[in-house]
């Protein structure tokens, strides 16, 4: 007999899919992206992405504790410790947005105002979008839906970001202090991806009628991501036009 879980693996396949076959993705993973335009994207990746990760420890933290305040005890235990293991990330990506742009000052592109831009700058509309389903999924009538969601954004430390971390280290050398944002996701966060699955499979042993919301909340996540990912890369290719404009 199929398992609930099995049946989600099965059916999650189809946002995996999108999410792998997005241009943004596709270009961005590629060996053949030149190496001004992949150094371009991570400094507007960084500069933005704070916006994605500054809250995750405390909605992912709100998450387990409303699940256990509902009953999910042990899915709610894992995701508050899940949650300790945000704490730092929005850091390590001012500090890689502050090391490319050294970096980018070497390679002829354009550099923005790095300090301004990370204290002041707007969120993006794809980085409100997917913080937002966030928000929506710890404080919501079903918390522990939160866990499928961690789960999809884990696996990208197994898939697209090894292939984002082989780029860094073909644009910006092997010192992985220029990149510590994605070399720590695919060092550490592809160890939590047995954890956030064991949390997935309980919750839905406990839950199977949630089994549609688990794997809507996990496409709508990857979908979000990747428009991040293309709206950083749109950025990139314009700083680059201004940039040769101005030679």
């Amino acid at each position: 007999m199929t398992s609930v879980l099995d049946r989600y693996e099965a059916r999650a396949e189809a946002a995996r899919k999108k999410f792998a076959e997005h241009p943004a993705v596709l270009a961005l993973g590629s060996p053949r992206i030149e190496a001004p335009l992949f150094l371009q994207w991570y400094y507007r990746y960084c500069l933005h992405g704070v916006h994605v990760t500054r809250d995750m420890e405390r909605i992912i933290s709100t998450a387990g504790t409303r699940s256990q305040a509902i009953g999910d005890h042990s899915v709610g235990e894992g995701l508050v410790r899940h949650a300790r293991g945000e704490t730092g990330h929005d850091r390590l990506m001012v500090d890689d947005a502050r090391a490319g742009a050294e970096t980018l000052a070497d390679h002829g592109g354009l550099v923005l105002d790095t300090e301004d831009l990370l204290a002041n700058a707007p969120a993006l509309d794809s980085a409100v979008r997917y913080a937002s389903l966030f928000e929506e999924l710890s404080g919501g009538e079903t918390p522990v839906c939160t866990v499928a969601a961690l789960y999809e954004m884990e696996q990208l430390s197994a898939g697209i970001a090894i292939g984002l971390v082989a780029n860094c280290k073909r644009a910006m050398g092997e010192d992985p202090a220029r990149f510590s944002f994605l070399d720590e996701h695919v060092v550490v966060d592809t160890g939590h991806i047995a954890l956030d699955r064991r949390m997935l499979e309980t919750a839905l042993t406990d839950h199977p009628d949630l089994l549609d919301a688990m794997v809507d909340a996990g496409g709508e996540v990857l979908a979000s991501y990747a428009e991040f990912m293309g709206e950083c890369l749109e950025l990139a290719r314009g700083d680059l036009t201004t940039a040769a404009a101005g030679r």
